[in-house]
């Protein structure tokens, strides 16, 4: 009975909200006096430098990960730092699976939220992307796009 199934596919930045260059610049200029400062800056450095060579990525390629140990048990992975509550939504999704989830697989690189979290701001919605080094939070239909991948991948 053991089965498993993995692909990818992209989870979109809200590139709706990448600074404008005015900004960019400001965060640039940021003196080294604390750790927020220097992330500001080597993000916009960053970014000014895919606005300039007009590559700016467009979105995250999330991997995910499916292993069916036997018809009522299963395993779902995906990468990046998810929290709680897209992991809960992922086991949410299987009411008669036992499931169990997994976060930091393959690519690790940001925080992954929910859509809410996208909506209400803070940390790991609105800003962490500075730390992570991506161009903008991801749109906040990412709920409903990892939810929607994880059910069309089949075992």
């Amino acid at each position: 009975e053991l089965a498993s199934a993995e692909k990818e596919f992209d989870i979109p930045f809200d590139l709706e909200r990448v600074p404008d260059e005015k900004t960019l610049l400001g965060y640039s200029q940021k003196d080294n006096s604390n750790y927020h400062n220097i992330a500001y800056k080597l993000w916009s450095r960053q970014l000014l430098e895919q606005r300039r060579t007009n590559k700016i990525p467009k979105a995250y390629p999330m991997h995910l990960t499916k292993i069916g140990l036997n018809r009522e048990t299963q395993i779902i992975g995906l990468s990046g730092e998810i929290v709680a509550g897209v992991g809960r939504m992922v086991k949410n999704s299987y009411p008669d699976k036992n499931t169990l989830f997994l976060g930091y697989c393959t690519f690790n690189s940001l925080y992954i939220p929910t859509g809410k979290m996208i909506e209400e701001g803070g940390y790991e919605g609105d800003y962490s992307m500075v730390y992570c080094l991506s161009p903008a939070p991801f749109v906040k239909d990412i709920s409903k796009i990892i939810k929607r991948e994880v059910l069309l991948l089949e075992i």
